[in-house]
């Protein structure tokens, strides 16, 4: 049998202290006296004993925990998002709270999970659906997400034009954009797709063709060669591929390949992302960089800005993005 996890009573019964002093001392409760013999004890005993207090009972006591709620969905783990976690972590550490990720599975709910966790903020890189925005409000707990403050879909609509401007600069005005039919990225590719449209009609381009494909390892280089065989061998051919994220242009480039077709001098390439692999492929791949520190600060100001911690952070704008120029396009 497991040992049994050490008390507050246990800790009182080392000290020679009652249970309330323990908790006055270990919670740091203030407006009490407590001898300073008094308190060196009680943190001698709970160590020596491996005592830490209950989160969750404090929680239940209080009604909020110290917990951060990052909803993720279930949108792919990638570098983009691990940077995210990473950094919101650390700087939630700071204000002295924990991290806690929650991705969906089944029929669980978030409102299901707010009552397993009690967490004291919620944040989310998608807008909250209504019913769980009215689960947090009615539970007092603060919330901020970047669709809903400063709109995670015009910003991906601004990655899919950049990724044009960028193609258009060099000369390329037939342009194909090879988005994605995965439904947890669809937060994400609809906007794309919107924003190679809108690039091409601001700079007065033709309407691009479009094609989708599942994310590799879903997709096929064989299915997307066929596209381009099509697409290239018209009587207005395409010259050059916006892909949906770094992945995806990793597949037209093979796909490229597959029909004989040179990439940049037949067919550009330009992806999103800046994964650790795209400088690495042949030739290295051009593509769209998001400055994840940025928007994860701007996250976690906008919560914290909600508990009533420092001023509502300012819009995060284009130069969040930065087009990284190089050999395929």
């Amino acid at each position: 049998m497991a040992n049994r996890r050490p008390t507050s009573t246990d800790v009182a019964k080392l000290a020679g202290v009652s249970r309330a002093t323990v908790s006055y001392v270990l919670n740091q409760t203030k407006h009490q006296s407590i001898p300073l013999d008094t308190q060196e004890r009680v943190t001698a005993a709970a160590k020596e004993l491996g005592y830490t207090p209950n989160a969750a009972a404090k929680a239940l006591r209080a009604g909020q925990s110290n917990l951060v709620l990052l909803v993720v969905r279930n949108i792919p783990y990638g570098r983009n998002l691990g940077m995210a976690i990473d950094r919101l972590a650390e700087q939630v550490a700071e204000h002295g709270m924990s991290l806690v990720t929650w991705q969906s599975a089944g029929e669980q709910s978030l409102t299901t999970t707010l009552g397993h966790l009690q967490p004291r903020m919620v944040l989310s890189f998608f807008a909250l659906d209504p019913s769980e925005t009215r689960a947090l409000s009615v539970a007092g707990i603060a919330h901020a997400s970047q669709q809903a403050l400063f709109g995670v879909s015009s910003f991906d609509e601004l990655t899919g034009s950049l990724q044009v401007h960028h193609l258009a600069e060099r000369g390329h005005r037939r342009i194909g954009h090879v988005g994605t039919d995965d439904a947890d990225l669809s937060a994400f590719s609809g906007p794309r797709r919107q924003g190679v449209r809108r690039g091409c009609l601001e700079l007065d381009l033709p309407t691009p063709r479009e094609t989708i494909v599942g994310v590799p390892p879903k997709g096929s280089a064989a299915e997307v060669a066929e596209v381009l065989r099509d697409w290239c061998s018209s009587p207005e051919p395409v010259t050059a591929v916006a892909a949906y994220n770094d992945q995806v242009a990793a597949l037209v480039m093979r796909a490229a390949r597959l029909v004989g077709l040179r990439v940049p001098e037949d067919l550009a390439v330009i992806g999103v992302d800046d994964e650790p692999m795209a400088a690495q492929l042949e030739p290295p791949l051009s593509t769209v960089r998001i400055d994840m520190t940025l928007l994860t600060d701007w996250l976690l100001a906008a919560g914290l800005h909600e508990l009533g911690q420092g001023e509502a952070p300012l819009p995060v704008t284009s130069s969040a993005l930065e087009v990284l120029h190089r050999a395929s396009s």
